[in-house]
């Protein structure tokens, strides 16, 4: 393993939309990347958001527009898998989340990497120890980054029982070394770390829509302008301390048999699905984008993602 981690060489494997935020973000950290894709085509869909989400940054002040040549030229792009990860050192696959595919993958890379190179998933959803193979364990681990990675800081480490302790701390050293804020899940279980908070708060949300005690709108409200911002600040346990364990304690007790403890997806949900309303992508879900430019939602919601985390680098984190 190379022990060198600012001279570590990338290698990405899927030019989605994950994959493409990830070749940004580390190749504005300094390092090469190679950003491989089955097609041609989406390697080049992939060039250009790259440049567009380069100038949202220098437009919010995150980078300058000069080092937009030297950064893009960091990352270099394949269709040839083994000519993107022969000579990486940190390899994260980011392709569909596909057992077989990602399985193929797994071997092929086993095949044309060096044996110490770190074979990363950035799966949001399979405990990838049961089915991938490789010649070497210890090397192989989950890193799961939010979207979007090259402006949200966190990555989860996940190990697998046989992925070693140096893996995982050079690895954190890594992410530190690059502006990230590494968590470790110790053992893989269903949802990981961060996806099972969210899945629990959207189960107590979802249900009290369904039940009809409360609409989406004050739902979304009570996110942003009441836990948001306290959480932002504390995090759960630290806000536990200021509310008063022995509180807690009562407040538990009273509460926890009355929350929602369903084992399904809930009917606001599958309703939606089956209507075929499944977001911006639709446009319409929960809200209605019908009249609205994708991009610029989407170029909008990067803009204060980036002012939010920005200031909270600065001012609270």
């Amino acid at each position: 393993m190379n022990r060198n981690i600012e001279e570590w060489k990338i290698s990405i494997i899927g030019a989605g939309t994950m994959g493409l935020s990830l070749a940004l973000f580390y190749a504005m950290n300094g390092h090469e990347v190679k950003l491989y894709n089955r097609t041609a085509e989406n390697l080049e869909k992939a060039k250009t958001q790259i440049i567009s989400s380069y100038y949202t940054l220098v437009g919010m002040g995150v980078m300058e527009l000069e080092d937009i040549v030297k950064v893009t030229s960091r990352i270099s792009y394949f269709t040839d898998l083994k000519q993107a990860a022969e000579d990486a050192d940190y390899v994260i696959e980011s392709v569909s989340e596909n057992k077989e595919i990602k399985k193929g993958i797994f071997a092929k890379l086993d095949e044309y990497c060096t044996n110490e190179c770190i074979l990363a998933s950035n799966t949001s959803t399979f405990n990838i120890y049961e089915f991938v193979k490789v010649s070497n364990l210890k090397r192989l681990v989950i890193t799961h980054y939010l979207n979007p990675p090259h402006i949200t800081p966190l990555v989860e480490i996940v190990r697998g029982e046989d992925t070693s302790d140096e893996c995982v701390d050079t690895l954190k050293e890594f992410f530190t070394h690059v502006g990230k804020y590494p968590i470790v899940l110790n053992k893989c279980v269903e949802g990981f770390l961060w996806n099972r908070l969210q899945m629990a708060l959207g189960r107590e949300a979802t249900y009290l829509v369904d039940e009809g005690l409360a609409t989406v709108e004050d739902i979304d409200i009570a996110m942003k302008k009441g836990l948001a911002p306290r959480y932002l600040l504390r995090g759960i346990f630290s806000m536990y301390d200021f509310n008063g364990i022995d509180v807690l304690n009562a407040v538990f007790n009273s509460t926890f048999p009355t929350l929602c403890n369903a084992d399904s997806a809930p009917f606001c949900i599958t309703d939606k699905v089956s209507k075929g309303e499944l977001g911006v992508k639709t446009k319409k879900g929960f809200n209605d984008y019908t009249e609205k430019d994708i991009s610029e939602v989407i170029s909008d919601g990067e803009e204060k993602l980036i002012s939010i985390v920005k200031y909270a680098k600065n001012n609270i984190w």
